[in-house]
């Protein structure tokens, strides 16, 4: 598949504790932009804290495939208390 212009990476997925997991997303920072990531957004379901929807902009289609194999990735969700594999959605602007 060719690069894609913009870039949106849409992650939902399940903690254990909303105040962990935060911690941990912003402990990330200094990695999600050294791997691409322009512009993030972090929703919670009002009736369920633990239910988190991210939302991270990228230039091009390859870095936010990039950013998504990252192992430190990963191992820093699991560090964070996510409780389950997310749910990924990427799309692009045309």
């Amino acid at each position: 598949m060719s690069d894609l212009g913009e870039v949106l990476v849409v992650i939902r997925h399940t903690v254990a504790d909303y105040a962990t997991w935060r911690r941990g997303y912003d402990d990330f920072e200094p990695q999600r932009r050294r791997h691409g990531v322009t512009g993030a957004e972090v929703f919670v379901d009002p009736d369920d804290e633990t239910r988190v929807t991210v939302l991270h902009r990228f230039a091009s289609l390859s870095d936010a495939q990039d950013f998504l194999s990252m192992p430190e990735l990963k191992e820093a969700m699991g560090a964070a208390s996510v409780t389950e594999a997310p749910d990924i959605t990427i799309a692009s602007r045309r």
